[in-house]
């Protein structure tokens, strides 16, 4: 599947506008794990295949909560002592899913966290199996977060695993 038709399959709409943004050189070269990924909120003008009264219209704005499977694992640029990192290749296209707003995650010393996120929004990459926040503004990017592993995919209708 093209991530034009996952896009539009994900928020049940035609792609209106593309942006040609070249972000290589202000994203980090590697990443770190901090954790494991219970869950994630995200706001979305998407149609909602969850509604019990049918999926409704595109266009209403909803508070989406995805529950990660296992050993979804999550990935930031701040390093911590003696931590090895990934060296990211990173995609030539993504897909915009929504307005992050919440990330629960288990650290890497067992405890449960929650971080409450305004001004980062959520992206699925080219491959349909890594996601990725990035901060709103494009031209100060200060933090990018990155979930992969454990079966996570995103597909038409909606996050998997």
């Amino acid at each position: 599947m093209s991530l034009e038709t996952l896009f539009e399959d994900f928020q049940g709409r035609h792609v209106k506008k593309r942006k040609n943004v070249r972000l290589e050189d202000r994203l980090p070269s590697t990443m770190y794990v901090f954790g494991t990924a219970v869950n994630v909120m995200y706001e979305s003008d998407k149609r909602d295949p969850g509604d019990p009264n049918g999926e409704g219209r595109q266009g209403v704005w909803k508070l989406f909560t995805h529950e990660h499977g296992r050993n979804v694992e999550l990935y930031s640029c701040e390093k911590e002592p003696g931590e090895t990192g990934w060296e990211v290749d990173w995609p030539e296209q993504v897909a915009w899913l929504g307005k992050l707003t919440e990330l629960k995650y288990v650290d890497l010393e067992g405890k449960d966290r929650t971080e409450h996120i305004t001004d980062m929004d959520l992206w699925v990459w080219d491959n349909d199996r890594v996601m990725m926040a990035i901060s709103r503004n494009l031209s100060k990017i200060e933090d990018v977060i990155i979930w992969k592993g454990g079966g996570l995919r995103v597909e038409g209708r909606g996050i998997v695993k």
